[in-house]
């Protein structure tokens, strides 16, 4: 069964979660920093809604209202740079949307592929189940090799294909020397008969 990804799920429905391992809201572009988006990056991907502010309401349970942000071109501009400002630069699609006459940002972020990514600082995070995590050596160590495995797996095929594809063109063209050997000996063969006959 295919899962859903957090960002395939309506805006609406969104608004309804608590905060968790691909949920989190923020109240203003001022409250994101590049931190909250290295942790979608180095986990499974997830949304970020900004313009909602998140309230306690008892022990446990939490409360979401839209209050919505500044969704100018300007505000946008400053999400997208705390994006890029992540090593490796991380690619995430910002939306406006609007419910009733409120508007916000809709943030969504892919898993990376080019694991792991940390701020421009060097700090780096992934996510837990509602909250944001330091990676552990352990957990980076293992993110590298799974990384360098892949493109070493990779680079090798490709050096393993042009071997190949090398030793094919040499034995071709060895192939064709035979054949050229064969008819000049067949021939040769034929002119010392014909000499042999007269």
């Amino acid at each position: 069964m295919k899962q859903t990804k957090p960002w395939q799920i309506p805006t609406k429905q969104l608004i309804q979660k608590e905060e968790s391992h691909f949920l989190e809201f923020k109240e203003s572009a001022d409250a994101l920093d590049s931190g909250d988006i290295v942790v979608f990056v180095n986990s499974k991907g997830g949304t970020i809604l900004i313009g909602v502010t998140e309230k306690k309401h008892g022990k446990k349970s939490h409360v979401e209202k839209l209050i919505g942000c500044d969704t100018s071109d300007r505000t946008r501009q400053k999400i997208l740079s705390k994006a890029r400002n992540c090593f490796p630069k991380v690619e995430a699609k910002l939306e406006i949307e609007k419910l009733g006459k409120i508007r916000f940002f809709r943030l969504n972020i892919e898993e990376g592929n080019r694991k792991p990514y940390c701020t421009n600082s060097g700090t780096y995070k992934k996510r837990g189940d509602a909250a944001n995590e330091a990676l552990l050596p352990d957990e980076l160590l293992a993110m590298l090799l799974d990384r360098e495995g892949d493109q070493f797996i990779s680079r090798f095929q490709y050096v393993g294909e042009q071997v190949v594809a090398h030793i094919e063109s040499i034995v071709g063209d060895f192939q064709s020397q035979i054949e050229e050997v064969k008819s000049m000996v067949d021939e040769v063969g034929t002119m010392a008969e014909i000499a042999a006959a007269r």
